[in-house]
């Protein structure tokens, strides 16, 4: 376990993180700059805030968003540094708020990127605004607030997840 930033100052350093991203992370959550480790670079806690990203992204569309890339043989280290390689879906299902969510997230710099605190901060203001939008949505109903929520079954989640790749497929 390393401590961050690592300072990259030599080559011996350039080798060693080079070596340890390639053994430690996978390569379809890796940072841009985990897949080169320039000297005279710093790594910072953004290579994780990156990772994050990706998996909101897997956790909205349902797919890695350099799966497709990987598939046809193509280079996840190039595909990183080009953020159009990234395909988002305007008015679909995914809000526009969430789509910039992920899209500052997924910064190529990682100097752009939100900290992790940041983000925490982001996220948990985007949940307050939901649920006061549902709030004042809600017709005025007696005792409402006394209904448990509903569980889904493990079922009913995965026939969800196949319609939902199915509605995708259609597109």
């Amino acid at each position: 376990i390393s401590r961050m930033p690592l300072e990259i100052q030599t080559s011996a350093d350039h080798r060693k993180y080079r070596e340890d991203a390639e053994e430690l992370c996978s390569m379809m959550y890796r940072a841009p700059e985990l897949f080169s480790c320039e000297i005279g670079s710093t790594l910072t806690s953004a290579v994780d805030v990156w990772s994050l990203g990706i998996c909101l992204y897997e956790f909205f569309y349902l797919e890695n968003p350099f799966q497709k890339v990987y598939e046809q043989g193509g280079s996840i280290a190039l595909a990183t540094q080009s953020p159009q390689m990234i395909k988002f879906v305007e008015g679909g299902t995914v809000s526009q708020k969430i789509n910039n969510l992920i899209k500052s997230v997924l910064a190529v710099n990682p100097i752009s990127r939100p900290s992790a605190g940041d983000l925490r901060k982001t996220v948990e203001n985007m949940i307050q605004s939901w649920e006061e939008e549902e709030t004042s949505d809600a017709p005025n109903i007696e005792g409402k607030g006394d209904v448990p929520a509903h569980e889904i079954t493990d079922e009913e989640f995965d026939r969800a997840m196949r319609e939902q790749i199915t509605n995708r497929e259609l597109i």
